[in-house]
């Protein structure tokens, strides 16, 4: 187990927070329940940063009110708890405690979350209020309570809407100068090949992301008869319903179009992945997502695709599926990172 350069107080009572992609799910859990139990609430649009803020502190109103054991025991004010994490699906900047991008709402672009919570959440004090991405909480929660528990490095992935990566070393995240340190969905892995939402061509985010994998598939099927009978026949005929484990399940059976998707998705993340590796020699790969949970085709492709490119120089670490489930990950990495606060952002 690691050790952070300092320890929690946890006299006072700290809250993790999930924001997940576009803030429509936010939850909340607290360090009086241990077991973890959480409260949380969808929303039928995303909301602006504001309505947010407001969702979130009416989240933990509630936490306290039914825990009152918890309240009745603490010195604190019953409205606040004393520290706050909170892990965002998005662009983060953790040193600033700052939101730079939450799709699709633009009021988010540098946002200041950790300022306007901690404001709207103090009564007699303001929280101390620290914000990571969900890709950073969720690898400190895998590096400290799961997969990375006996690592000393961790670089996590995580395939869905998007690409989400982290890098956390001796139980601190490596966040980099402006929150974007081993971000690899921008990493350029294919020239001129498919544009990327950003704007650029042949980042891994355009070829490997879960939702990449499925718009490949579905355009490339067009083209054979055999291949979209396939795919209408895994899919129930509901094409537009596809995800990316289907179309992994489809490449196993033999489908040509799904082994070419997936080929291409393997080649463009192990590409990144050696580079990662080159940069910052991980011990530990994890691997999470709706991919991760696909099978172990993949995995071993993967796996293997890696260790040649990573080639004797630099040998490739093992590739593990995530054991935490990603949501109650972020969410246990959140309430670490209230806990230890700025001690977990390196």
């Amino acid at each position: 187990m690691q050790e952070y350069a300092q320890q929690p107080d946890l006299a006072r009572r700290v809250a993790g927070i999930e924001l997940a992609e576009s803030a429509t799910r936010i939850a909340v859990t607290l360090t009086t329940e241990p077991h973890g139990r959480l409260w949380q609430q969808r929303l039928p649009t995303p909301p602006t940063p504001d309505e947010a803020v407001e969702v979130i502190a009416g989240l933990i109103e509630r936490a306290l009110a039914d825990t009152p054991e918890a309240t009745a025991t603490s010195s604190e004010s019953a409205g606040a708890p004393g520290a706050v994490g909170v892990a965002v699906w998005g662009d983060v900047d953790g040193h600033a405690g700052v939101v730079r991008r939450l799709p699709p709402l633009g009021e988010w672009a540098q946002y200041p979350l950790a300022r306007r919570l901690a404001s709207h959440l103090g009564t007699r004090e303001e929280p101390r209020v620290t914000v990571v991405s969900g890709a950073q909480a969720a690898a400190l929660a895998a590096a400290r309570l799961g997969d990375g528990t006996v690592a000393s490095s961790l670089l996590y992935v995580h395939l869905g809407r998007v690409v989400s990566s982290a890098y956390v070393s001796r139980g601190r995240i490596l966040v980099g100068a402006h929150g974007a340190a081993a971000h690899l969905a921008h990493v350029a892995v294919q020239q001129e090949r498919p544009r990327c939402a950003c704007g650029g061509r042949g980042h891994l985010d355009a070829i490997a992301s879960a939702q990449a994998i499925v718009r490949t598939m579905i355009g490339r099927a067009s083209d054979s008869d055999d291949s979209t009978a396939a795919m209408l026949r895994i899919t129930g005929g509901r094409a537009e319903a596809m995800t990316a484990a289907q179309v992994v399940a489809l490449a196993e059976a033999g489908d040509p179009a799904a082994r070419a998707v997936i080929a291409d998705a393997v080649s463009a993340l192990a590409c990144a992945l050696a580079h990662a590796v080159t940069l910052l020699d991980p011990e530990v790969l994890v691997l999470d997502g709706v991919l991760a949970g696909s099978g172990s085709g993949f995995q071993a492709a993967l796996q293997a695709e890696l260790n040649r490119m990573c080639g004797p120089l630099s040998p490739a670490p093992l590739l593990y599926a995530a054991m935490l489930p990603t949501s109650p990950a972020a969410l246990l990495g959140a309430r670490l990172v209230g806990e230890y606060g700025l001690a977990t952002l390196g």
